[in-house]
């Protein structure tokens, strides 16, 4: 109950002085647009100048330190509502509102849904303190290791720092406990710090929890202004609420089960469109855009959009940018400081900073990326992805969210036409993201396409435009529903036929990172027919992409995660079990990808005992397919669940552990027990009812991890489809 009591003042602390703030920058506002300006600031009014004093003091941010800027922000909100009261009382001003939709009650209703969805669907087992995480507690513990610096102390740019061998991670420098925060002005965070200052003062307050708190909040944002955007340009409630529904509980979204700057981009660009398109507050957009600005860069196209929205209203265009400028501070001083440019990108210099030469039409020069045609002389594809990256997106998108989604965006996009302003600050915001996301390859890390969720605003205005002309267009009923059909269709046709498309994997990749081995067919295949099936309707293949969906799993996981607020989870003590045991072959003769037959019952003395009693043990000296040197780890982590980690050629395993220094290593195992054979197969005695999860490494570099679950049953295996690791 206490926990229950704290939790709620901390909320309170932050979200009275953004309501006290919404009402006073838009004195006259619906319930609905109350809520959401007040969630909105909720989110940023506190968090990021709390995150700005501490990179410029560098101090750790401390729960005083955000509860004294709440009381101050909160005094001065009151004080002014007090000196602007007029003829209405403080009370009145701060909680009369404006006639609003007939369905508000129920779309606030809705909003309280979206956030306990994604707070159920929030998955702590996918958690890492990876990029994201890693550095939200560099910003608040000394515990937490520091960057380290992928330059090796050269200086960025230079040719001795132009090599492969020079990108490399390395381990976790441990600080020592008189450092400072210091992130203002290191390389390596891996991080853009506009994330930092939205997520570390929810995980200062709520601990661990907090993680999962503005997981959840966040996506209420987007649902509530994405029905605001909707209404604003006449779309019918109903289909409004249904349009920003579908654009948050699809596939693309849901299967991304921790936090995600591709989804907190979205989030806030949704909230700044919509209030440009109401013709709102001009700084409250510039709040929403610069939090997603400091979250992904490229959404500076979003500034010729804001500025066609604001039209010729040049103190209204001063405030958006003035304050967008304000909320994107944090990543402008650590890009000043560490970069001297507050234009530099971090992925760019500290994280693929390799040269490569490119061209365009006889202007040659270098790039720290890969990029495809018309930078290369020919159309390429990064391997183990399905197609270049420019088809990648549009065929991933029909694949996830069904034909018959896409098709309603199509139609919508013809509608949009009607709305010119809008129709042109889109083309101006979308065409030249688009086209800059569609030409960068060396994009394996699954977690990259999901960088075109930040265009997701778009396919909010464009499910609602075509859901009010499939409902409520001129031509006749079954006309409208001809077409669509005819679209779904045509759209899965498509997407079978681009299963065609062959297309070289690029040979760059392999110069820039050595250790991945050379691309076979079984891998492109199976990638290649995981998104081009043609179906109708929102894949659930691709929900469970990461993680299968165990609705009772995610019930315990959400309670375990609100009990236990510490960053750090003890191992679990493995007990014993009595259950009977089996002997399991694992053959490596051909790649596991597409197979399943690669684990089978076998009979015969056991290469690796899992059994609770015995250590956890590494096999080196295998041999696989194309004579590739093979080791594997296999660990017993819980009573009934067993990990199997393959590596081939030089690179990693999957073993990562990430909670003893708040940052991605190897897991160390002092009592790991090392065996040599030789051949390509070996065989585990696991127990009855074991869930055994294989983890194949493609590359570390890139974070490409295959993944199988293996229910181990009296009379048989049961493989799974691969999934992939999430990363972040």
């Amino acid at each position: 109950m206490m926990q229950l009591i704290q939790d709620l003042l901390y909320l309170l602390a932050l979200a009275v002085p953004a309501w006290l703030a919404a009402r006073l920058l838009v004195p006259r506002q619906t319930r609905l647009q109350a809520v959401s300006d007040s969630l909105l600031l909720t989110v940023t009014l506190v968090s990021i100048p709390v995150f700005v004093a501490c990179l410029l003091s560098r101090s750790y941010l401390s729960t005083g330190g955000i509860l004294v800027a709440s009381g101050l922000v909160t005094l001065i909100a009151l004080f002014m509502h007090w000196r602007l009261r007029g003829d209405h009382s403080v009370y009145q001003r701060l909680f009369s509102f404006e006639q609003g939709c007939r369905w508000e009650n129920g779309i606030l209703a809705g909003a309280l849904v979206v956030f306990a969805i994604f707070l159920v669907n929030y998955d702590r087992d996918h958690f890492q303190y990876g990029c994201i995480n890693g550095v939200v507690m560099q910003s608040i513990t000394v515990e937490a290791a520091r960057p380290y610096d992928p330059h090796g102390g050269r200086e960025p740019g230079t040719e001795e720092d132009n090599a492969p061998e020079h990108e490399d991670w390395g381990k976790p420098g441990v600080r020592d406990m008189s450092e400072t925060m210091g992130l203002i002005d290191v390389h390596g965070t891996g991080q853009r710090l506009g994330t930092t200052a939205v997520i570390a003062p929810f995980v200062r307050l709520f601990g661990s929890f907090g993680f999962r708190l503005i997981y959840s909040l966040l996506p209420v944002l987007a649902f509530l202004y994405g029905i605001r955007l909707l209404l604003a340009i006449g779309v019918e409630v109903r289909l409004a609420i249904a349009a920003s529904t579908l654009a948050l509980i699809n596939p693309y979204i849901l299967k991304i089960l921790i936090l995600d700057e591709n989804v907190m981009a979205f989030c806030f660009a949704t909230a700044a469109l919509a209030i440009l398109v109401e013709r709102g507050h001009a700084a409250l957009a510039g709040i929403a855009f610069g939090a997603a600005l400091g979250i992904r860069h490229i959404d500076l196209f979003f500034v010729p959009a804001a500025l066609i929205l604001i039209g010729r209203n040049y103190r209204a265009s001063a405030a958006f940018l003035a304050a967008a400028v304000v909320a994107a501070l944090p990543c402008m001083l650590h890009h000043y400081a560490t970069y001297g440019n507050i234009l530099a990108h971090e992925h760019f210099v500290d994280e693929v900073f390799q040269w490569f030469p490119h061209s365009l039409w006889g202007w040659e020069f270098n790039y720290s990326g890969l990029l495809n045609y018309p930078f290369h002389d020919t159309w390429i594809r990064t391997p183990y992805n399905p197609f270049p990256t420019l088809l990648y997106y549009p065929v991933n998108l029909v694949a996830h969210l069904g034909s018959v989604l896409i098709a309603v965006t199509l139609i919508g996009s013809t509608v949009l036409q009607k709305h010119r302003p809008l129709a042109w600050a889109m083309l101006a915001w979308i065409i030249p993201q688009f086209l800059l996301l569609g030409t960068l390859e060396n994009w394996m890390d699954p977690n990259k396409m999901g960088v075109i969720i930040i265009l997701f605003p778009l396919l909010i205005l464009l499910l609602g435009l075509g859901l009010q002309w499939l409902f409520e267009g001129k031509l006749k009923r079954y006309l409208r529903i001809s077409i669509l059909v005819l679209l779904s269709l045509s759209l899965s046709a498509a997407s079978w036929g681009a299963g065609l498309i062959a297309t070289q994997d690029d040979p760059r990749f392999y110069i820039k990172y050595p250790n991945v081995r050379a691309e076979r067919a079984e891998y492109l295949q199976s990638e290649v027919s995981s998104v081009t099936q043609g179906n109708l309707l929102p894949s659930m293949d691709l929900l469970q992409q990461y993680s299968s969906f165990e609705p009772s799993g995610r019930l315990t996981s959400l309670a375990a995660d609100f009990l236990d607020r510490a960053f750090r989870r003890p191992a679990e003590v493995v007990e014993e079990s009595n259950a009977p045991e089996r002997l399991v072959s694992f053959d490596l003769s051909t790649p596991l990808i597409g197979r399943q037959d690669f684990a089978r019952f076998e009979k015969g003395a056991p290469v690796i005992d899992t059994r609770a009693k015995n250590p956890p043990t590494q096999l080196n000296g295998l041999t696989a397919w194309d004579g590739l040197a093979a080791r594997i780890r296999v660990a017993r982590d819980s009573k009934h669940s067993v990990n199997l980690y393959l590596s081939f050629g030089k690179d990693g395993l999957a073993d990562i552990y990430s909670q003893t220094h708040y940052s991605m290593e190897e897991k160390e195992r002092p009592d790991l027990a090392t065996q040599t054979t030789s051949g390509s197969e070996f065989t585990l005695l696991l127990q009855v009812g074991d869930h055994l999860t294989v983890f194949e490494t493609v590359s570390m570099d890139e974070v490409l991890i295959y993944a199988w679950d293996i229910k181990v049953g009296a009379d048989q295996l049961e493989i799974g489809r691969p999934r992939k690791m999430f990363h972040n």
